[in-house]
């Protein structure tokens, strides 16, 4: 390895004028997709040269200079107006074919940041939506892993489900989503993997579609339960009577509620005449999510 790197000229860094920066559409992404769009949007108006970094790109032999990574950035801060220049490192002339290579390289040895990472930087950051997610979770005795967990055996008080987590705390109150966290654990005991995403978005549907429910009607009615048989049927449910898979995990539920009451001689719980359907505060609760 030391003997290749020897071998290979080493890039030097500039400062290269934007409007000299090119893309070879030949093995270049396209940006026009909306993600890619919003991206940018988002990247020029934040635009931070903390998270800029330097692009990688290569210098032909007629002075021209072509992007192997960065193109993302480098479109955001043509759409931000008041960047002129742009870190670079150049490599000089690398034939098309290198520079495809070298783009599939980066781009397919790159590790993905995990949801978990993203939620961790997001606490040391400060963000206020991952210190509410942290906050409830602490007072519920509920930890996150800072790796995934395999085969999502996490521990009976575990979550990875952190991008669910984030999510519901923009749509259910703080006691809903502590009702949910308390109870899963209480239903289940030593099981591992139970804290799964699934289970937790449909379990705060039904807590807010029966805001009469005690935790003790709610461990009561998991303990009659199978989550992935519940899953597995909400989505059999859906095949054939249309709707989404949460709120037929939740009329699942409901269906359990009274049995389970009655067997724990627990008081009675009946959904208020008033109340939407499982579908309908579905479709309400997304409605008011930020997008």
């Amino acid at each position: 390895m030391k003997d290749k790197i020897k071998k290979e000229e080493l890039p030097t860094l500039e400062w290269v004028k934007i409007n000299k920066l090119n893309i070879d559409t030949t093995y270049q992404r396209s940006t026009e997709s909306k993600a890619s769009a919003r991206n940018i949007a988002e990247m020029a108006e934040a635009f931070s040269w903390r998270y800029c970094g330097a692009l990688m790109v290569t210098r032909t032999a007629k002075d021209k200079y072509y992007i192997l990574d960065g193109q993302h950035r480098w479109e955001a801060a043509k759409l931000n107006g008041n960047i002129k220049e742009l870190p670079c490192l150049v490599l000089d002339n690398l034939e098309v074919k290198e520079q495809a290579i070298g783009f599939v390289h980066i781009n397919t040895k790159r590790l993905n940041v995990t949801s978990l990472a993203k939620y961790a930087a997001a606490l040391t950051a400060s963000e206020p939506l991952a210190l509410k997610v942290n906050k409830i979770c602490a007072a519920n005795n509920i930890t996150i892993p800072r790796q995934p967990v395999k085969d999502g055996k996490t521990a009976p008080t575990e979550t990875q489900a952190i991008g669910t987590l984030l999510r519901l705390v923009e749509q259910y109150t703080t006691d809903q989503i502590g009702l949910v966290l308390r109870s899963i654990p209480a239903a289940y005991g030593n099981q591992q993997g139970k804290m799964r995403a699934m289970l937790i978005k449909a379990l705060a549907l039904f807590v807010a579609q029966n805001p009469e429910v005690t935790q003790c009607h709610v461990v009561a009615m998991l303990k009659e339960i199978n989550p992935l048989e519940l899953e597995v049927d909400a989505a059999s449910s859906v095949k054939i009577n249309g709707g989404k898979v949460i709120p037929a995990m939740v009329s699942g539920m409901e269906r359990v509620l009274k049995r389970a009451a009655l067997k724990n001689n627990l008081v009675a719980i009946e959904p208020r005449n008033s109340a939407p359907n499982p579908q309908a505060l579905f479709n309400q609760v997304n409605a008011r999510a930020p997008r």
